[in-house]
């Protein structure tokens, strides 16, 4: 499991005993990964874990660290590569808070929170960031102040979460990890603020979909749902 804090701009990670069960998380390592001056808003391995990605709040960046042990992200290269995504995408999207990877790495998904879009780059190299350029971006029409996303193990369902109504969203893409085509697919599940005591920050899904994860912003919590389906 990684977790960024957005305080420290360190990257940890921890081991699970049990597979998918964050009560049996040990920590085993951290790692300082500071963008040029900001604090990190998200984070994600490849699906190898031999990099590490960020996004940082005001850089309009993703930033990415190559690790010479898989998933240790204190074994992080002491140089990292950028990329400015408002740049690319002639400033459709500028505020990048969190990224996700189409499993071969060809593919970038980032949400801008300000923007209230998602945005889809193509990469010329699998995972290197550097190579990446805009192709489109979808505006989610529920919810707002968009800050986290992921996708379906398969690339058919792509899942937001809005800040303001802390309140998830389960959206159809009629093609694999292409945002030509997407549809609400009229579910959402809403992590009620006085459950926790804090807002979520962060969400992401698991064991083949079958657990839901959600981080508090400030009570350094994970929280772990089963679903249904």
């Amino acid at each position: 499991m990684i977790v960024a804090g957005n305080g420290s701009n360190d990257v940890h990670y921890y081991t699970l005993s049990t597979a998918f069960d964050v009560s049996t998380a040990s920590h085993s390592s951290g790692g300082d990964l500071s963008p040029a001056g900001n604090v990190i808003t998200g984070c994600c391995y490849s699906s190898s874990g031999h990099m590490v990605f960020t996004t940082s709040n005001g850089t309009g960046k993703v930033e990415s660290w190559s690790l010479s042990t898989n998933y240790d992200t204190s074994t992080a290269s002491s140089s990292y590569i950028s990329s400015t995504v408002g740049s690319l995408s002639s400033n459709v999207i500028q505020n990048p808070f969190e990224v996700q990877f189409k499993t071969d790495g060809t593919k970038m998904f980032i949400v801008d929170r300000n923007a209230a879009k998602v945005g889809e780059f193509a990469l010329s190299t699998a995972f290197d960031v550097s190579t990446a350029s805009y192709t489109r971006a979808y505006s989610p029409t529920q919810g707002g102040a968009f800050e986290t996303l992921d996708f379906s193990d398969d690339g058919t369902k792509m899942f937001v979460h809005g800040y303001s109504d802390s309140t998830i969203y389960q959206y159809d893409l009629t093609s694999a990890w292409d945002l030509s085509n997407v549809s609400y697919a009229s579910k959402s599940f809403t992590l009620n603020t006085s459950d926790f005591g804090t807002y979520i920050q962060g969400i992401c899904f698991g064991d083949s979909g079958k657990k839901l994860y959600a981080v508090g912003e400030s009570n350094d919590t994970v929280y772990q749902f089963s679903t249904s389906t």
